[in-house]
């Protein structure tokens, strides 16, 4: 059986919320699979999160956020329709601790269809994951935010983040087929820090936002809300 990527996505959005990871090698001392080793280099940052799940002492203490801190990866955004396709871009984020701001960009957002096979407790089987490249739009994402220190409700460092920006391209949209577009994006992200190595990274998800895709030769806009649609980011220095 083979169903949306979204649902592998709302396991990393519940990362967040740093449950204890597992992971490890099999009995006699075979190594586990590697979940998306053979997936496009745009889902590098999560698949390294799917190998290494987070645990609560991954929290970047207090003394590791000082000075700057310039950390890159991607942002993925499913989309509800259809259900299998995934919009991936490149991001970068710059963190100024000494004034608790901070600046960023995405860029080269590209169109996959995710598809992987589950197992019979409805997780994906680790080999089975598969991405095929569909469309490349032209455009990027600009935003800035700010941090609040041990203000959240487990005491952790958090940040807010707001982002915006035109895309252009071509896609396919359901019953009307391939369309030419623009979309104008406006999101809202919440994040944290963690440092389950020596680099310090973050890990964000959306809180509110939308893509509003102006095609050609239409009268009507199409609406993609991303409200509740696992979007995240994944950076690391």
């Amino acid at each position: 059986m083979r169903l949306p990527f979204v649902i592998s996505f709302v396991s990393i959005a519940a990362l967040t919320a740093c449950s204890s990871g597992g992971g490890g090698s099999a009995g006699g001392g075979e190594k586990e699979p590697i979940f998306g080793e053979n997936l496009p280099a745009q889902f590098a940052p999560m698949s390294k999160l799917f190998n290494n799940p987070l645990e609560s002492d991954d929290i970047a203490p207090e003394t590791a956020l000082t000075g700057r801190a310039q950390m890159t990866g991607n942002v993925y955004v499913p989309l509800s329709n259809p259900g299998t396709n995934i919009i991936i871009g490149d991001m970068e984020a710059n963190f100024d601790f000494t004034n608790n701001s901070l600046t960023s960009s995405a860029t080269n957002f590209n169109e996959y269809e995710f598809l992987g096979d589950l197992d019979a407790n409805g997780d994906i089987i680790v080999g089975s994951e598969s991405a095929e490249l569909l469309y490349e739009f032209a455009g990027t994402l600009e935003g800035d935010g700010y941090i609040l220190r041990g203000l959240s409700v487990s005491g952790n460092t958090v940040y807010f983040l707001t982002m915006d920006g035109t895309l252009t391209g071509t896609r396919a949209f359901g019953a009307l087929g391939e369309r030419g577009f623009t979309a104008t994006v406006d999101t809202r992200f919440e994040g944290l820090f963690i440092q389950p190595g020596r680099r310090l990274e973050t890990l964000g998800v959306i809180t509110s936002g939308e893509v509003v895709f102006d095609l050609d030769n239409s009268v009507n806009d199409i609406v993609e809300d991303l409200d509740g649609s696992a979007t995240v980011f994944i950076l690391s220095e």
